[in-house]
């Protein structure tokens, strides 16, 4: 009868600890496919905005003081289209992280960076060039901050790629 019983409990407490051991797994696994996921959106994010002419890098120069020609609105225009996009990938990314990742805050300054753009341009959109390129620095450092919390992202410039031959 006591073989019985140890048996018994020793069978309880090997089922208990496979259990236990198999849910540690998948747990780890989980957490692995998550992470890999949101390094994946992170990179789609980057390379964005490496392929984003609207933050090609561009002379600044002073604050400009007088209206925009034609074309320079039309140019403006565009310039903000894109900011909106990247704005909304930035959302969409944000979007899908748990709220507690360490990406999450470094993805809010990116968002505050665009809306300090929109902002000043809508007040006054004479100097969307220099708006531009601060936001562009301010993207650009975002980025390296994504890099080091996620060492296999790989960086590029915003904008980037409009200075490729």
């Amino acid at each position: 009868m006591i073989d019985f019983l140890s048996n018994t409990a020793a069978n309880l407490v090997g089922t208990f600890v496979g259990v236990g051991l198999g849910l540690l797994t998948a747990r780890a696994v989980q957490r692995r496919a998550q992470t890999r996921a949101e390094v994946a959106r992170l990179q789609r994010l980057i390379d964005r905005m490496y392929r984003s002419r609207a933050l090609a890098l561009k002379p600044a120069g002073p604050p400009r003081t007088t209206d925009l020609d034609p074309t320079e609105r039309i140019h403006h225009d565009r310039v903000t289209s894109a900011i909106f996009g990247i704005r909304d990938l930035i959302e969409t990314a944000a979007g899908t992280f748990d709220p507690r990742a360490k990406a999450v805050p470094v993805l809010d300054e990116m968002y505050g960076a665009v809306l300090t753009y929109l902002n000043a341009v809508e007040v006054d959109r004479r100097d969307y060039v220099n708006e531009s390129m601060r936001l562009r620095e301010a993207l650009r450092q975002a980025a390296a901050k994504l890099k080091h919390l996620h060492s296999s992202l790989v960086l590029r410039e915003p904008g980037g790629i409009a200075t490729q031959p």
